[in-house]
């Protein structure tokens, strides 16, 4: 393909309305508040050794082309360090022993501007907490 062609194509799919709101966002003229997540609920119960699920929810849901939604947790109190398995739209905890497991859940919105680069924003940071008897 030629040079020209190329750059035509490359016009023409920055015109699509996701691209060009991705990219927007890439270049940090679009407000990362118009976006927030919560959790279904903010206190589970469970049982020692099997896994537990948080939800995370995402206001508005339509994600923008090009990015996607990350989750890391803090652990914040544990008697036994838990098993953490972070991911959208849930998130895993195995905790090992019983007790009051308590969290700290941040989301983001990312995206890979380039090759030497990532942008991203927190949109929720939530308490989370597990009781396991």
């Amino acid at each position: 393909m030629k040079r020209g062609a190329v750059k035509i194509l490359l016009l023409l799919i920055c015109m699509l309305p996701g691209v060009v709101q991705a990219e927007e966002l890439l270049r940090g003229t679009i407000d990362f508040s118009g976006y927030t997540a919560e959790l279904e609920e903010l206190t589970k119960t469970g049982k020692p050794g099997e896994p537990v699920y948080f939800t995370v929810i995402v206001k508005p849901s339509d994600i923008p082309s090009g990015f996607y939604i990350s989750t890391l947790i803090n652990v914040l109190e544990a008697p036994e360090t838990p098993e953490i398995i972070p991911g959208y739209p849930r998130v895993k905890i195995v905790c090992p022993g019983s007790g009051d497991y308590k969290f700290m859940i941040r989301v983001s919105l990312v995206g890979k501007p380039s090759c030497g680069g990532v942008e991203s924003g927190t949109i929720g940071e939530m308490p989370a907490a597990l009781y396991i008897r």
